[in-house]
């Protein structure tokens, strides 16, 4: 019974309620698919396809000399419709606001070099040379994949850009991804597939929380290198072929509850409680991190509580965590659920300090009156800030190349993961591109925060990434998402 309620889960998590239209999952052999909103894939990025079996398949061309169609110049572009943004001081938080230096690119054995926009498209090669093949494989529909798409088509875009001129060190990229449908089988046959048949050399933003674990011994023995991922994943942090991009797994859950608290301690809260999800175990994982790391600042832990994924209603849980006396309460739910959860709190006149992974959030909270003052912790510099020369870059190239795809949590994600995919400098210098020579140019990198957007970044080669638990605090205050831009480390 068990099994039959987790298969259950899965496929409604993951997969059975897709969130593309059947319009973009139609293959079209010839034309470009329609862009419509923020899971549209890009017309120049490639076509979004469901093959026999109901596998979701999309390629991003090797090679791409034109914009998107429709796609104004870059910089001219009026901004879709996107949820209301602002940077303002988050709630305790002190002192002015600090910039981040020039963004700074990567010299060919990926030490930082002179300040220049670090993904910027090359100048335009006069000939191709041998051609990248990379690949994601994940969580791409349900209400998993709403969340994650839009950093994959952020990757696109990126990709869409730089193949315009021909591709990093002129080697034009095939960007292939596939939905597992949060099935491990599935995900670890798709893998195999990409990598024995289609010949990719490096996974670049895998969305595969439920998923990801079944592929990492078949990785590492094949040496594929994986080059960022959603954040939640917790086998990341073990092996050296992972090369994150921002704080993940474990420590970005410590980060979670380190936000929280910071916020909590200024307005005076001090009894701090969890509501986490039953089939997942990143949600465990979050659970164990409020009662580690609340101790430490002060709070105490007065209410643990467990609830499935496929709740509707969780009146019984935030009636028992009001009678526990909980001030904040950490969450580890998907986003969906944590509407629910606001909305049954709020039926018994109970209102909580909220805190959530930005993982877990998606724009529409910022219009939930249910979730005001929630507290989002970042890992990446938040999307919104632009003045910042890191965002004004990110927002010009989606613009141009995913006109529609909205700013948020989401896409920068997918944004900043491949932006360090750019900094394997050294390998595409090479006349062929292989996964030792990405993996080896990446573990030259030293504390390269990739021009802002996260914490200063370090790789060993041969060893697992040594993280650390850093971030912005975004909460949502008079309906929009803000934030004082100031990054911490816990």
């Amino acid at each position: 019974m068990h099994g039959l309620v987790l298969l259950t889960v899965l496929a409604l998590v993951a997969g059975c309620a897709n969130s593309l239209s059947h319009e973009e999952l139609a293959w079209q052999a010839a034309g470009e698919p329609k862009l419509s909103g923020a899971a549209a894939p890009t017309a120049a990025a490639g076509r979004l396809g469901a093959e026999p079996g109901g596998t979701v398949i999309s390629v991003v061309p090797s090679t791409s000399s034109r914009q998107p169609a429709g796609a104004p110049a870059a910089g001219t572009a009026s901004t879709p419709s996107r949820t209301n943004t602002k940077a303002v001081p988050v709630d305790g938080a002190t002192g002015p606001t600090k910039h981040s230096p020039a963004i700074a690119a990567p010299s060919a054995t990926g030490a930082t070099g002179p300040a220049v926009a670090t993904g910027s498209a090359p100048a335009v090669c006069t000939a191709a040379r041998s051609p990248i093949v990379i690949g994601a494989v994940g969580q791409l529909t349900g209400p998993l994949g709403a969340a994650f798409i839009g950093g994959i088509h952020a990757v696109q875009a990126w990709l869409a850009e730089q193949n315009a001129a021909g591709g990093p060190g002129c080697h034009p990229v095939k960007y292939i991804i596939a939905d597992d449908g949060g099935d491990p089988a599935r995900h670890l046959a798709l893998v195999r597939r990409l990598v024995e048949q289609d010949h990719v050399i490096a996974m670049l933003f895998q969305t595969a929380l439920l998923t990801g674990e079944a592929s990492q011994n078949y990785l590492e023995s094949k040496g594929i290198p994986v080059i960022g991922q959603e954040g939640g994943e917790l086998e990341v942090s073990d092996s050296p072929i992972y090369f994150n991009h921002a704080t993940s797994g474990a420590p970005l859950f410590d980060f979670t509850a380190i936000a929280g608290g910071r916020v909590a301690k200024v307005k005076g809260l001090t009894k701090v409680g969890t509501l986490t999800c039953q089939e997942v175990v990143a949600c465990k994982t979050a659970d164990d991190a409020w009662a580690s790391n609340a101790p430490k600042m002060g709070l105490q832990v007065v209410y643990r509580g467990r609830a499935s994924l496929l709740n509707v209603d969780f009146t019984s849980q935030c009636l028992a965590a009001k009678n526990a006396g909980v001030q904040v309460l950490g969450l580890a739910f998907e986003s969906t659920g944590i509407h629910r959860i606001a909305q049954s709190c709020a039926s018994v006149g109970y209102k909580p300090l909220l805190v959530c992974t930005s993982v877990q959030s998606t724009p529409d909270f910022a219009t939930d009156p249910n979730l005001e003052g929630i507290v989002v912790a970042e890992p990446l510099l938040p999307w919104f800030l632009t003045d910042r020369p890191a965002i004004k870059q990110y927002q010009t190239i989606l613009r141009q190349y995913a006109p529609g795809l909205a700013f948020d949590s989401s896409s920068i994600n997918g944004w900043t993961a491949a932006l360090l995919f750019s900094r394997a400098g050294a390998a595409f210098a090479a006349d062929t591109v292989t996964s030792d020579g990405i993996r080896q140019a990446l573990g030259t990198i030293r504390n390269d925060d990739l021009g802002g957007l996260t914490y200063p970044l370090s790789f060993t080669p041969g060893k697992p990434q040594v993280q650390r638990a850093c971030g912005w605090i975004v909460q949502v205050r008079g309906g929009a998402f803000t934030s004082d831009g100031q990054r911490f480390c816990g």
